[in-house]
């Protein structure tokens, strides 16, 4: 993916909620779900990973992932 030329899409605001979903079926009682919506533009997804959230942010903002970065949080 290459960064897009217009500098206003080089940045965001996201809200962002995130809940853990109780199920029967999971041996670990549930999982984590969330839903995202950029704020300029009111697009939004829900998702059920951290990988779904960050494509999402590339995907608005035109910012490629950083391969040198190191996860950290919620980790």
């Amino acid at each position: 993916m290459t960064m897009s030329s217009d500098p206003a899409k080089h940045d965001g605001s996201f809200i962002v909620r995130i809940w853990w979903e109780r199920t029967d079926d999971d041996a670990k009682g549930g999982h984590w779900r969330g839903w995202v919506q950029h704020v300029r533009n009111g697009t939004q997804i829900y998702f059920a990973s951290l990988s779904d959230l960050n494509a999402f942010i590339e995907a608005e903002t035109g910012i490629p992932p950083d391969g040198s970065a190191t996860p950290r949080g919620l980790g």
